[in-house]
């Protein structure tokens, strides 16, 4: 998972982000079908490193008061395979 995300202290903090998000890319991005597959921009998820909560950043949202940072490999769980070490 790559790009920029959004870094909050709390889960609700980031979920009010990412409806924010949402409501923005819509106003931008209001066409069928769309309008009616897309149910919301982005779930927040824990950061493994500190505990943080993270949503991507939206494009269509005034960041500027928002610490963004770039994702890092070490954000996200080494993937497990069932039956092998990878």
């Amino acid at each position: 998972m790559s790009g920029s995300y959004c870094i909050f202290h709390s889960q609700h903090a980031a979920q009010a982000y990412a409806d924010q998000a949402y409501r923005d890319w819509m106003a931008a991005h209001d066409e069928a079908p769309y309008r009616d597959q897309t149910t919301s921009w982005a779930t927040p998820a824990q950061r493994l490193t500190d505990q943080q909560w993270i949503v991507a950043a939206c494009p269509a949202t005034d960041n500027s008061a928002q610490t963004v940072e770039a994702s890092d490999p070490s954000w996200w769980p080494e993937p497990s395979y069932p039956g092998g070490d990878g």
